[in-house]
């Protein structure tokens, strides 16, 4: 339908800090992180327009940011990281006075492009061994490649499973028999490793290379301590593509690492 717009009209976003939003809203915080919060104000950091859309005129708003978003809550990142999704407006009604029904809205996201695909890894990779050859453990160091660029929540978890009942493989963890059981823990941004994005073969951000600062935290213990190499990815929150599509790991080319490659 048509809207109003006053001059002044606000509309407030919560970014990605803690993981993907989505149209549900902003991705819960845990561990001391926290998502931004930010505005953007028509007339101050933004110019705004009302232009014909698919609902007839005036029923398309077009913001062009003249400006950065005002901060109102610094989150783990600088700045408002994409998607962001919007919690908040004023100065936007429908003709009758409404205001914008943002929990009704079927799309509430921002993102820098449309994107209907999902990432997937297209090549995982252990460079380099700390510690123990055959076990995930401090120092270690993985690569993976991304089939496009990815936001990274700064509290991202990579969860893995081993190889204690046989050798882990793209299409899962081997399945245990006899009492075994395989390891699965968790590789976690900013916790027990250090995870930074670096242009790789898709471009810019499309590479995220993991240091393992401690060793991974264990979420259930296997037949043998620690997680043995090569591990499979099981499971991820905080990586998504700028879109806000997850990484899906069960239809990557690669999703296991381990042990290093001479």
């Amino acid at each position: 339908m048509a809207i109003s717009l006053a001059a002044n009209a606000t509309i407030r976003v919560t970014d990605s800090d803690c993981g993907a939003a989505t149209n549900a809203g902003p991705a819960p915080c845990t561990g001391g992180f926290a998502n931004t919060v930010a505005d953007i104000v028509c007339g101050t950091n933004a110019t705004c327009t009302l232009q014909a859309g698919p609902a007839g005129a005036n029923s398309e708003l077009v913001v062009t940011m003249t400006g950065n978003p005002t901060i109102l809550a610094a989150g783990s990142t600088a700045g408002a990281q994409f998607p962001v999704v919007v919690t908040l407006s004023t100065g936007l009604t429908d003709l009758a006075g409404n205001a914008w029904d943002l929990a009704g809205s079927p799309d509430r996201l921002i993102s820098p492009f449309p994107d209907e695909t999902a990432p997937t890894s297209t090549l995982a990779t252990l460079f380099v061994s700390s510690g123990f050859a055959n076990t995930l453990d401090t120092g270690d160091k993985i690569r993976i490649d991304f089939s496009e660029a990815i936001s990274l929540a700064a509290n991202a978890t990579i969860r893995v499973t081993d190889s204690d009942c046989g050798a882990a493989t793209n299409a899962g963890p081997a399945p245990c028999s006899g009492g075994l059981s395989n390891t699965v823990a968790d590789v976690i941004c900013g916790t027990n490793a250090s995870c930074t994005l670096q242009a790789g073969p898709a471009g810019a951000n499309s590479e995220l290379v993991v240091t393992m600062t401690g060793n991974p935290t264990i979420v259930a213990a296997g037949s043998t301590a620690g997680a043995q190499y090569p591990v499979v990815v099981t499971a991820s929150s905080g990586l998504a593509g700028l879109s806000g599509n997850a990484w899906n790991f069960l239809r990557s080319p690669d999703r296991v690492f381990g042990p290093a490659r001479s």
